[in-house]
């Protein structure tokens, strides 16, 4: 979506028209995808990720792969002929494999129960906690918890374009596990990321598109995708917990210039 359309109605509008048309031609299911920063509001909308990888284009960059269904599970029995074991109408192999996958590539706190997901959290931020600074230091769990929500846990793959240079998106990212490199438009290394810390940062707090690529390098790769909407209502809403946040971001933007540039 092109900037001048962000906050606009256009989405909205899209799914609506999607629907009407696809309805009256009997679509039972629908497959789609979309950027991270977007995932929350879509899966808001019943969509759900399902995917064991996620996808890599050119034009778009990084999108998770999603499903939606338009009916119950027990009109889908028996679609395309399938059958179970005993000759009974069983769900198409396909949108077994989907139903099956939980989650896939993505751990959504939307669609996780709640001490679940933090105690996966813990479990990384056990690593990240022994870095120089992390995002969350000083933060109470409860805290850590209003800033994770809405979050996902994204699993990566080497080769995996996390952040596409020119991308609009402003949701940031943490570090769980994992090596990325940071990369200039030439494909030049910039800048190598590990457990603990943060990219995505410079575009959420200069409101500017991304300014380089960031890749996975290694097997696994997983990150903490930080919705947008939730760290800037958390500034309007809950200044104090911002507001340790964004000076940990500080410090971490001060470190890495420390690093690259010790004079």
């Amino acid at each position: 979506m092109r900037p001048e359309l962000r906050g606009t109605s256009l989405l909205e509008e899209l799914i609506e028209f999607a629907k009407t048309e696809l309805e009256p031609l009997g679509v039972r299911v629908a497959f789609g995808a979309c950027e991270p920063h977007l995932l929350p509001l879509y899966i808001a909308r019943g969509q759900r990720p399902y995917a064991d990888r996620n996808i890599n284009t050119p034009e778009a960059g990084y999108l998770i792969p999603l499903v939606e269904f338009h009916e119950d599970l027990d009109s889908l029995l028996g679609v395309g002929g399938a059958v179970d074991d005993d000759g009974r109408p069983a769900l198409p192999p396909i949108l077994q494999r989907v139903l099956d996958s939980d989650g896939g590539a993505v751990t959504s706190n939307l669609l996780t129960a709640r001490e679940e997901y933090l105690d996966e959290l813990r479990d990384a931020f056990e690593q990240v906690e022994r870095e120089e600074v992390s995002a969350f230091a000083g933060l109470t769990e409860e805290e850590t918890r209003r800033c994770v929500e809405r979050s996902n846990i994204i699993e990566c793959r080497a080769g995996d374009r996390v952040l596409k240079q020119g991308g609009v998106a402003r949701n940031m990212f943490v570090v769980l596990e994992g090596v990325l490199e940071a990369r200039s438009d030439g494909g030049e290394i910039l800048g190598v990321l590990s457990a603990g810390d943060t990219f995505g940062e410079v575009a959420f707090l200069l409101e500017q598109p991304r300014s380089l690529d960031v890749v996975a390098v290694t097997d696994p790769t997983r990150v903490l995708s930080l919705s947008e909407g939730t760290v800037r209502r958390m500034i309007a809403e809950d200044p104090v917990v911002a507001a340790k946040l964004l000076l940990n971001l500080s410090k971490m933007l001060c470190y890495r210039l420390l690093r690259t540039n010790p004079a």
